[in-house]
This record gives structure tokens, C-alpha cells and sequence, in this order.
């Protein structure tokens, strides 16, 4: 979130917040003050000041140590490999990296693979590809 008019849209919208409803804006459960938004106002909308307080301040875990251990068993627990026979979810994408392998075989030599970008193999010379493409 760069665009500066971004950033004001969103600081409006929190002083709006804040006239209908003074206790409404809270920020780790403590309540912020119109004298904190102008303060964030001036750091966020100044990209010097921004950087600096971005670089300088001091990163610090936010949010219950409990529920953050949950969440990273949770992601462990995703990423343990599971028990069994390994399913094929695209048969369509094997078939087609077995006909590469299979080529590559027959032909005793490497065929390239255009879902990667660009033709690892193919070199193109400084001045331009052949054909002028």
C-alpha cells in the first residue's frame, strides 16, 4: 500500500470511524486517539519518514503466543508428508512431462519445455533471434 491518495482514502475512513464512535478504532486492543492518527498520518504519507520508521522499527511478534503455535502446528501438520499411495491430481499434466522424459530418451537429447518461459536451450544471440521474430 504505496499510493499516498490510498493511504489518505484509509486515514479518512478511520477519523470517520472515530467520530461515529470514539471507542470504535482499537489497535492491539487499546484504543487509538485522533493524536495518533494525525501522528501515523504525517510518517505514512511522508515516504522518508515512512522508510524510516518501517527500517527502524523494531519488528516484534504481534498476536497470542498460544494461537501462534497452533497456526504453525496447523502448517506443520499440512506439510508432513502422508501415509500411502501418492494420487495424481492432473493425470493430463504427467502424461505430458512423461512424453518429454520419454522423448528425450529416444532421442538421446534434451528437449526444452515452452511451459517454462523460455527455451532454456535455445540461445539467442545479441543481436536478435534467427528470422528476426
Amino acid at each position: 500500500m504505496t499510493d499516498p491518495a490510498l493511504v489518505a482514502e484509509i486515514i479518512s475512513q478511520t477519523r470517520q470511524l472515530m467520530e461515529a464512535d470514539p471507542a470504535a478504532h482499537k489497535v492491539l486492543g487499546e484504543t487509538v486517539g485522533a493524536s495518533a492518527v494525525n501522528q501515523a498520518e504525517l510518517i505514512l504519507l511522508d515516504p522518508v519518514k515512512r522508510s524510516l520508521e518501517e527500517i527502524i522499527e523494531p519488528a516484534e511478534p504481534s498476536g497470542d503466543p498460544d494461537t501462534m503455535s497452533g497456526l504453525q502446528r496447523e502448517a506443520a501438520a499440512l506439510l508432513e508428508p502422508k501415509p500411502g499411495p501418492v494420487r495424481l491430481t492432473n493425470p493430463a499434466l504427467f502424461a505430458r512431462w512423461f512424453g518429454q522424459v520419454w522423448a528425450e530418451a529416444r532421442l538421446g537429447e534434451s528437449v526444452s519445455d515452452g511451459a517454462l518461459g523460455v527455451s532454456e536451450l535455445e540461445i539467442i544471440a545479441p543481436w536478435g533471434p534467427p528470422g528476426g521474430r
